[in-house]
């Protein structure tokens, strides 16, 4: 099925479903600057999202970085370390799991690929992710 992107809407018309609960006169920032309802503005995203896609296959890299400095040894906090999903085309992340180890990052990729669409996607993993686990998630997920 080849998806044809709607470049005519912008992304606030997909947010467009958010209704303001506001005082009009206590109002600093307008509502399409900032979003309230959690579970209706992941859907208004992925409506914005899909848009994005056209028929091409996705090609989506996942990769763990640790952050620089965000580390604090003194009082026993380790850096923070993410392992994203990042579509190459659209230059776009898709999902990030945190992790308190980098030795963690093979569960943490697990719990990141449950939470994303793969169908038809072609799915990177540096050398760390060639699991057999991870491998059946991907494929589990209609991806390659």
């Amino acid at each position: 099925m080849s998806r044809q992107p709607c470049r005519s809407l912008s992304i606030l018309d997909h947010f467009s479903a958010l209704s303001d609960p506001r005082q009009r006169w206590r109002v600093v920032y307008p509502l399409r600057v900032i979003a309230l309802d959690a579970e209706l503005f992941k859907a208004c995203f992925i409506s914005w999202v899909e848009t994005l896609r056209d028929g091409d296959p996705e090609i989506i890299a996942v990769d763990g970085k640790t952050s620089r400095r965000s580390h604090a040894r003194a009082k026993g906090r380790e850096p923070l370390h993410l392992v994203s999903a990042w579509a190459t085309r659209q230059r776009l992340t898709l999902g990030q799991q945190a992790t308190d180890v980098k030795s963690n990052e093979i569960t943490a990729i697990q719990l990141l690929l449950e939470r994303l669409e793969l169908t038809g996607a072609l799915v990177t993993i540096d050398a760390m992710g060639t699991q057999a686990a991870i491998a059946d998630a991907v494929v589990a997920k209609g991806g390659d």
